[in-house]
C-alpha cells in the first residue's frame, strides 16, 4: 500500500458497515469511524428523483474531549436501471481543523447465495465459492478497471454489479473479502480512496468526486457468464456509457488508426533475456550475441514457414553501456536510470548497427527498455540535476499538514539499488524521458520503445506542497503521464510506445501492453485446485483499442508440451501478440528458475514447439481482422471440454500448478460489420482425440436476433474455408464442427 493508506479489512468494523472514514484531528492519532460507530440520525426520500438519503452524525466511539459535530449523508438514487451512490460530509464550525484522510464504501452480500466473484485483476478474474477468500489491488495499475460483480455460477439467482465510475483515474484500493461463511451476510465488495488534499482541513463537500453504481445483472448462463454481463454494463449500458465514453477510450479511438501496418502485423515477440530475479546474464544484451541468436532463430522459424514479410518484435534488455567502456563499468539492468548512453558495442557490432541489420534482414522491430517512473538515487542525473526536487514524497505519519515530515519515496527491487519515484507532472522528468526516446529513435534506429512501470507500478501518493498538485491523491498522476507521453511521441516521431501491464487509464497513451499479470492466473477452473481463472473481460470492454502482447515463459514449460501449447493458444484466442520468449537469462534464478529459452528452441527435440509457434503466427495473421478490429464476447459453450493439469516437471519454481482446457476458445465481434469470429484451438498432445466437436452457440448473445439468417463458415489457419450452411438467430444452436489436432480454426458467423 502507499504511505499512509490502509486496507479496509484492517478497520474494526463488521461486514454490515456500508462506509468507513479516517478522520484527522489536530495533535491526535487518526480516528476511524464507520456506519456502525456513528449515530444514525435520519432517513428521507425524494419523490422527484426517488432517491433515499441516510444521515449519520457524531461518532460514538470518541472520548468527550474530542466530540464534534460531523454529519455524513449517504444517498442512493435510481439511474438507468441502476443505483448511483454518493457520499457527502459536513463539519460544523467547532471542527474547522478536521479533515477526512480516506474513505471506504462497501457493499455486503451473502457468498452462499452468490458464489462467484469477478474482480478486475489483469484481464479480469473469476473466483468461485470460497476458493479465493479475499483479494485486494491498487487501481489503476494491476487492478485495471473499476468494477466487480457477484453472481451464482449455476444461474439460480440474479447477479450484482458494483463499480466506481471515476473518469479521473484516481488511485483507489479495490477489494473483496469473505468473513464468516455461516453468517447471513458474510462477504463484501469495497473501494477505499484517499481524498485529494486529504491532510488539509476541509469543512465539507463530496467524500468522493465520482459516483459508485450498484446494479442488478441477469442470471449467469454457460454462454453468458459473469465476466461478460458485468463488462457489458461497464462498457456501454448506463446512460453515460462509462467505459465507452471515458476520456481514455474516446482519445484512444481505434488502435489501427494510431499505429502503422508494420506494427499492427507484428504477431510474435521475443526478448533478449529476462529473469524474475533482478540480476541478468552478462551477455544477453551484447549486440553480437543478440544478433547471433536472433538470426539463428529467424532462419529456423522461416524454414518452418514463418512468412518472410512478417514481423517479429524484440524487447531489448541490457542494451546500455554508459560512459565506462569496460565490462565491469557497464550500466547494468536496474542501475543508473535514467543514464543509459552510450549504448553497448562489441567490435564492429553496435547496438545501432545490429538494430538496423535485424530489421533489414529479418523484419525484427527493436523495442529497447527504459524506465519511465524511477530514477537511481546514485545516478549522475539524480545527483547532478537535483532529482530530489522532482521525486514524490510520502509522509512520516498520517496526520494533518504541519504535523508530519515529507520523505522521499524509495523503492528497491532486490539488487541493493535505491530508486526515487519521480512525479510525472514534472516538466524536468517529461523532457528527460522524451530526450531519451528521441536519441533512441533518431540515433540508434529503434522501431519503438518499452517505457517500463507506467502500467504496472502503483501511483505513489505525493505530499510535496512544492509540486503544485493536490496533496496525496488526485488526477495529477494520470494527467502527468499523459503530458509526458505526448512529448515522448512528438520527440520519437510517433514511434510506438509500450509498457508493462494493461491499465485502462493509459489506453490512449501507449500502443502496447505487456500482459504478464493476466497470465499469472489459471486458465481453467478445477474444484479444490484453482483459486481464480483468467477471463478476457478487458478485451471485451476495450477490444479494438489496444494491443496486448506476451506472457512469462520458463524453461520448465517445455517439460509439458500440451501445457506450453495451450498457453500459446490462450494468447491467440484472447488476441494477445504471441510469445515474449526470453533468449538469454541466468540458469539458477532463485525466484522462478531459468527463463533462458534459446538453446531449447534450437534443440531438434523441440521442433514441434517451433512448428506450433509458426502455426500460431499464421493463425493470428489469418484472424487479425477480428483480433485487431473486434472485441471479445461470450455466447459459446464448447461441450466435452475437460480441464487438464500441467505435469509436475513443468511447474516452475515458486509457481502454482496451472490448468487448461482441451480446447481454448474465444469469440470476437466486429461491431461495424456485425460479424463474429470464434477462434478454437485444440492443444493437447493426444492425436487420437476425436476431431468432431459439439458447440452451443447462443445466437442472441452473439448479436443475432430472432428472424436473422446467419451464414456459418469454418476458416483454418492457412485460409482454407468450409461453408457450414445457415442458422437462425435468437436461439441456442448446437453445431458439430471439426477442430483437428493442433489446427487453429475460426468459425465465422455473418448475417445474410
Amino acid at each position: 500500500m502507499n504511505s499512509g493508506s490502509r486496507e479496509f479489512n484492517e478497520y474494526p468494523t463488521t461486514p454490515m458497515d456500508i462506509f468507513a472514514l479516517t478522520l484527522l484531528i489536530p495533535k491526535t492519532d487518526p480516528i476511524t469511524v464507520a456506519s456502525s460507530t456513528t449515530q444514525f440520525t435520519s432517513y428521507s426520500s425524494n419523490v422527484d428523483d426517488n432517491s433515499i438519503t441516510l444521515k449519520f452524525s457524531m461518532p460514538t466511539n470518541l472520548p468527550p474531549y474530542l466530540r464534534f459535530n460531523c454529519s455524513v449523508t449517504f444517498t442512493a438514487a435510481p439511474q438507468s436501471s441502476s443505483i448511483a451512490i454518493s457520499m457527502n460530509y459536513e463539519f460544523d464550525a467547532s471542527a474547522s481543523d478536521l479533515s477526512i484522510y480516506d474513505a471506504t464504501i462497501r457493499f455486503p452480500f451473502n457468498i452462499l447465495k452468490t458464489n462467484q466473484i469477478f474482480f478486475p485483476a489483469g484481464y479480469g478474474n473469476v473466483a468461485t465459492g470460497l476458493s479465493q477468500p479475499s483479494w485486494s489491488g491498487n487501481y489503476p495499475s494491476g487492478t485495471t478497471m473499476q468494477y466487480m460483480a457477484v453472481g451464482d455460477s449455476e444461474g439460480a439467482s440474479s447477479s450484482l454489479y458494483f463499480a466506481a465510475h471515476d473518469n479521473g483515474g484516481t488511485q483507489k484500493t479495490i477489494s473483496y473479502c469473505n468473513s464468516n461463511a455461516t453468517a447471513k451476510v458474510n462477504a463484501a465488495l469495497q473501494f477505499t480512496h484517499v481524498l485529494p488534499n486529504a491532510t488539509r482541513p476541509m469543512f465539507g463537500g463530496s467524500v468522493f468526486s465520482f459516483d459508485f453504481v450498484l446494479a442488478s445483472l441477469p442470471s449467469t448462463t454457460a454462454t453468458n457468464p459473469l465476466w461478460q454481463i458485468s463488462s457489458d454494463l461497464y462498457r456501454k449500458k448506463f446512460a453515460k456509457k462509462f467505459a465507452k465514453k471515458s476520456p481514455w477510450s474516446v482519445k484512444a479511438g481505434k488502435i489501427l488508426d494510431r499505429v502503422s501496418e508494420t506494427y499492427a502485423n507484428t504477431h510474435l515477440w521475443i526478448n533478449s533475456g529476462w529473469q524474475c530475479h533482478d540480476v541478468f546474464d552478462e551477455t544477453q544484451g551484447d549486440p553480437s550475441v543478440v544478433m547471433e541468436r536472433v538470426s539463428a532463430l529467424m532462419e529456423m522459424w522461416r524454414g518452418l514457414g514463418l512468412p518472410e514479410d512478417g514481423n517479429v518484435a524484440l524487447h531489448y534488455y541490457e542494451w546500455q553501456q554508459g560512459p565506462d567502456a569496460s565490462a565491469e563499468g557497464r550500466y547494468k539492468f536496474d542501475t543508473h536510470y535514467p543514464d543509459y548512453f552510450p549504448a553497448r558495442v562489441n567490435g564492429s557490432d553496435t547496438f545501432s548497427s545490429v538494430t538496423r541489420e535485424m530489421f533489414e534482414e529479418y523484419g525484427v522491430l527493436t523495442f529497447p527498455y527504459i524506465n519511465g517512473r524511477c530514477v537511481d538515487m546514485d545516478s549522475n542525473t539524480y545527483v547532478g540535476e537535483d532529482g530530489e526536487v522532482y521525486a514524490t514524497k510520502g509522509i512520516s505519519k498520517v496526520a494533518l499538514e504541519g504535523e508530519y515530515d515529507v520523505v522521499t519515496h524509495v523503492e528497491n527491487y532486490g539488487n541493493g539499488i535505491n530508486f526515487a519515484v519521480i512525479n510525472p507532472q514534472s516538466v524536468w522528468w517529461q523532457d528527460k524521458t522524451a530526450s531519451i526516446v528521441d536519441q533512441l529513435v533518431h540515433q540508434e534506429g529503434v522501431f519503438g520503445v518499452y517505457v517500463d512501470q507506467i502500467g504496472a507500478a502503483p501511483i505513489q501518493l505525493c505530499f510535496d506542497p512544492q509540486h503544485g498538485h493536490d496533496l496525496g491523491n488526485g488526477n495529477w498522476w494520470v494527467a502527468g503521464y499523459e503530458s509526458m507521453l505526448e512529448k515522448v511521441h512528438d520527440s520519437g516521431d510517433n514511434s510506438p510506445i509500450v509498457t508493462e501491464d494493461n491499465a485502462e487509464v493509459y489506453l490512449n497513451q501507449v500502443e502496447g501492453f505487456l500482459t504478464l499479470v493476466p497470465f499469472n492466473s489459471d486458465f481453467a477452473e478445477v474444484e479444490g485446485e484453482t483459486s481464480s481463472v483468467m477471463t478476457p473481460a478487458f478485451a471485451s470492454v476495450y477490444g479494438g483499442q489496444f494491443i496486448g502482447f506476451g506472457a512469462e515463459w520458463y524453461a520448465s514449460d517445455f517439460a509439458d508440451k500440451s501445457w506450453l501449447k495451450a498457453k500459446l493458444a490462450t494468447e491467440l484466442v484472447y488476441g494477445i501478440s504471441l510469445g515474449w520468449f526470453g533468449l538469454g537469462g541466468i540458469k539458477d534464478d532463485p525466484d522462478c528458475g531459468t527463463m533462458r529459452l534459446y538453446e531449447l528452441f534450437m534443440d531438434e527435440g523441440n521442433k514441434d514447439v517451433n512448428e506450433w509457434i509458426v502455426k500460431m503466427v499464421l493463425a493470428r495473421d489469418q484472424f487479425k481482422d477480428f483480433i485487431l478490429q473486434g472485441r471479445v464476447v461470450s455466447g459459446v459453450e464448447v461441450l466435452n471440454n475437460p480441464a487438464y493439469a500441467q505435469n509436475d516437471e513443468s511447474v516452475g519454481v515458486n509457481s502454482a500448478r496451472n490448468h487448461y482446457r482441451k480446447i481454448s476458445h474465444a469469440s470476437w465481434l466486429r461491431e461495424e460489420t456485425g460479424e463474429v469470429g470464434i477462434i478454437l484451438v485444440k492443444s493437447i498432445e493426444d492425436k487420437e482425440e476425436e476431431e468432431s466437436q459439439s458447440v452451443n452457440l447462443d445466437m442472441e448473445v452473439l448479436g443475432f436476433l430472432a428472424g436473422d439468417e446467419v451464414a456459418a463458415s469454418l476458416i483454418d489457419f492457412e485460409g482454407g474455408v468450409v461453408e457450414l450452411g445457415t442458422f437462425g438467430g435468437g436461439e441456442i444452436v448446437n453445431v458439430s464442427i471439426v477442430v483437428a489436432h493442433q489446427t487453429p480454426v475460426l468459425l465465422r458467423l455473418r448475417q445474410l
